[in-house]
């Protein structure tokens, strides 16, 4: 499949990459019960870099997670996508603010259904499976 990436939305917890053909890929983070997550600034910018190149892979990369202590009141935890088009390979850093005790999570849809696994599965998207 030729995934060449025509628009980028970028919002604060969801990146949405569609193509010339109208397909949509939506990036979706969500966070825990008594959490927050969301799409660092400076990703949202670079996935704009994206356009006119064609999507080949996208994967939740494992960093060894990245803890930051805030305050007394707030953990913060940083997670990594690797997107790979035609031309490069980007990181796209989210983060996950919480009491500690909880985390977050990245789901992927492809034209509103579910691609790889919410949990445990690093691929989000492989165009040379999709047809």
């Amino acid at each position: 499949m030729n995934f060449v990436i025509k628009e980028v939305t970028a919002l604060e917890d969801s990146i949405t990459l569609t193509s010339e053909a109208g397909d949509a890929l939506r990036l979706e983070v969500d966070g825990d019960c008594c959490s927050s997550s969301f799409f660092d600034k400076e990703s949202k910018e670079d996935v704009q870099g994206l356009l006119g190149q064609e999507l080949k892979l996208v994967e939740h990369v494992v960093c060894g997670d990245v803890f930051v202590k805030d305050d007394d009141w707030v953990d913060t935890i940083i997670y990594a996508l690797k997107i790979t088009t035609n031309k490069q390979s980007i990181s796209v850093m989210w983060r996950n603010e919480s009491n500690g005790y909880y985390s977050g999570f990245i789901t992927s849809r492809f034209n509103d259904e579910r691609t790889g696994a919410q949990y445990g599965d690093r691929t989000l998207f492989d165009s040379s499976k999709m047809q």
